[in-house]
């Protein structure tokens, strides 16, 4: 059974987490801007257990929907990830 907790809201602590690792990409800043810009939806995966999260980019055009994982580069954020775990989510 999957731990991550998926939301449209971040975690708690979940921009300082972005912050002290530099990373911009998973941070609600960027989310904001790629909803703001291109009018997708954010998606927030966190497993508290292993400290662990990533964001999903939802994108819609036409008929089609595509998700992208910690968009554009692809990347969890904290201490461990487990691919198959949060896929099961």
């Amino acid at each position: 059974m999957s731990r991550y907790v998926l939301s449209r809201n971040p975690p708690d602590g979940w921009d300082r987490i972005c912050d002290s690792g530099d990373r911009l990409f998973p941070s609600t800043a960027w989310q904001q801007l790629l909803e703001d810009g291109f009018g997708c939806v954010t998606v927030y995966a966190w497993d508290a257990s292993q400290h662990s999260g990533a964001t999903f980019s939802l994108f819609r055009a036409g008929p089609f929907r595509v998700a992208y994982l910690g968009f554009p580069v692809g990347a969890f954020l904290g201490d461990a990830a487990d691919y198959a775990d949060l896929l099961a989510s």
